[in-house]
């Protein structure tokens, strides 16, 4: 083969190089002529040759797997000859064989860029900086931010971090990015505020202190290409704080939530809010006040935060109470432990408040409420059951347990009548729930009162906790009254409950134990939303087969009439743990 055969090319890594930067120079022939080296030369606009290699073909790495010999011979741009806006030529020669090629050394300013414009305190920012004036290895994956001639700056008020690294994303993009976690200004170790730091060195170890709620954050690039400066900001999405009820009694228990999306710092764990240097809960009422209550998210990436504080009232307004030990009482931090007093008329206040300048806050009024008292009849016979209820708000004294109330029944032929004690049906409920006997028996026996044919009886509540329109008097009675009519014809009602298709610790029908007399009628009403039966018989033992309602459909009644006395267990076939019992007499 001859000098005549030989095909060479040349060519620049890139097209425009920035100043100071590593030149990658490939030369390609097809043969290899013995003795014959390769010249490389770089000239100036000026045509004076200002670098050059030789390449021997038979020393030098061949880059090329196939057939074909490829090379590669590398220039750092050092000296005065490496010029801004200028151009500059390579020829490479082989056996006397001429190709060239052309670049140009430009300066271009760098961009900062972010992946959004507001974060949640808890999560990422990408930052990127494209600054191809810095991509000065096209062979290798450059690392910006750390040097003299290039620095990259995040700071917010609460911290800064200085020449801070990104990574270029490929071996000759120009583009760099990194990660800059955000951190809350302040956490709380054993009891203690502790102020964070800013860390870390990049690309990905970074971590800024920045308050929520509109926190600016300063990305700010600085090269001899130019200076590039960006703001980002932590989320602003608000707080909303809400109360379960608008009027509460002075005892009750004050249900709290507070949306807060901004706080959800960390979405792997349950966070908290309100005894932070960054986010304080105030509660407070005219007799009490909490600051720094505490309050727990209710998932771990809910951002929606929950607690509880109860009313605890004031010794002088439950006056007629023996014991007021636990009246009147302020403690508690958070989120189910806080107590506070408060006036018979008054309010409370829950104040959220992020920083210096945000504040969000709900109130409710803290009122009295005038009592009910009813039986569940009009009419009873002389031989039956009175059951009676007072709703009374202000006499749920304790809303973690069932309190109990004493009213007075009597009859117009038993005047002395006697003292119920009522019974809270659940925490919190503020409803109150007895039973009496009626019979016409001389014999005194606990909660049986006497009666004859064409008696009234009465059961009187005395409601001493009353709104301030009856604050002139000490106390308020309210009286019930009902008839003895044994020739009625009678017919008691059986409710199935709502719910009374899953287990759970409450009533399923109600009453659960009647007693009737001989030839009245019970009517079974089913008030849940599932299928029943009204099937006689107990689960262990299975039907008697006295009676049997078969499928009791929602809102269906069922009616069985007792002609005999004697006891009479019934149960539910689908849901066996819902009994009842009808006593005839």
């Amino acid at each position: 083969m001859t000098k005549q055969d030989v095909i060479i090319s040349t060519s620049f890594d890139r097209t425009v190089y920035p100043l100071n930067s590593i030149v990658h120079i490939r030369v390609r022939i097809n043969k290899i002529i013995k003795n014959e080296l390769i010249y490389v030369e770089i000239y100036d606009h000026n045509k004076k040759m200002i670098s050059s290699r030789k390449i021997n073909p038979k020393n030098a790495k061949n880059l090329e797997k196939s057939s074909g010999h490829l090379y590669q011979t590398n220039i750092t741009m050092q000296g005065n000859d490496w010029t801004i806006g200028k151009s500059y030529t390579l020829l490479a020669r082989y056996a006397n064989i001429e190709v060239s090629d052309s670049m140009t050394i430009d300066k271009r300013k760098p961009i900062v860029q972010t992946d959004k414009s507001a974060y949640l305190i808890g999560g990422d920012i990408v930052v990127t900086v494209i600054a191809p004036d810095l991509d000065r290895d096209s062979e290798k994956p450059d690392v910006i931010g750390n040097d003299k001639d290039h620095t990259l700056t995040i700071s917010s008020r609460f911290g800064i971090l200085k020449n801070h690294k990104l990574l270029e994303t490929g071996n000759s993009t120009g583009i760099f990015q990194g990660l800059i976690g955000l951190i809350p200004p302040y956490s709380i170790k054993n009891g203690k505020k502790i102020r964070n730091k800013a860390r870390g060195n990049g690309p990905v170890n970074g971590y800024l202190p920045v308050a929520p709620l509109g926190e600016e954050i300063i990305i700010e690039f600085k090269s001899k290409s130019g200076n590039s400066r960006t703001s980002v900001f932590s989320s602003n999405f608000g707080a909303a704080v809400e109360l379960d009820q608008k009027i509460y009694c002075p005892t009750d228990k004050v249900y709290l939530t507070i949306v807060a999306p901004d706080f959800n710092f960390d979405s792997n764990k349950l966070d908290s809010i309100g005894n932070r240097p960054d986010s304080k809960i105030t509660i407070s009422t005219s007799r009490g006040k909490i600051s720094n209550y505490k309050l727990i998210e209710t998932g771990s990436d809910t951002g929606i935060f929950i607690g509880e504080i109860i009313l605890t009232g004031s010794k002088e307004i439950y006056s007629g109470l023996k014991s007021k030990k636990n009246f009147g009482i302020t403690k508690g931090k958070g989120p189910t432990n806080g107590r506070i007093a408060c006036s018979f008329n008054d309010k409370i206040t829950v104040r959220f408040t992020v920083g210096e300048y945000f504040v969000v806050e709900s109130s409710a009024k803290i009122e009295f409420n005038i009592g009910d008292i009813q039986f569940d009849k009009e009419i009873y016979s002389k031989i039956s059951t009175a059951k009676i209820t007072v709703i009374d708000p202000d006499m749920n004294l304790d809303p973690n347990k069932k309190d109990s109330l004493n009213i007075q029944i009597w009859s117009d032929s038993d005047l002395e009548g006697l003292k119920l004690r009522m019974m809270e049906t659940n925490e919190a409920t503020g409803i109150f729930e007895g039973v009496i006997l009626l019979s016409d028996e001389t014999v005194p026996i606990h909660n049986k009162l006497k009666v004859v044919d064409g008696d009234r009886i009465f059961a009187r509540y005395t409601d001493y906790t009353l709104p301030r329109l009856f604050r002139n008097s000490d106390n308020l009675d309210i009286i019930t009254t009902a008839k003895i009519q044994t020739n009625a014809e009678t017919k008691a009602t059986v409710k199935i409950l709502k719910n009374s298709s899953t287990p759970h610790d409450g009533k399923y029908i109600d009453p659960e134990i009647l007693v009737i007399k001989s030839g009245d009628t019970v009517n079974w009403i089913n008030d849940d939303s599932a299928a029943h039966t009204i099937t006689s018989g107990t689960p262990s033992s299975g039907s008697t087969g006295v009676f049997d309602s078969s499928m009791l459909m929602p809102k269906n009644n069922y009616e069985q009439t007792f002609n005999q006395k004697g006891t009479f267990n019934y149960f539910c076939l689908i849901h066996p743990w819902k009994t009842g019992k009808i006593i005839v007499k």
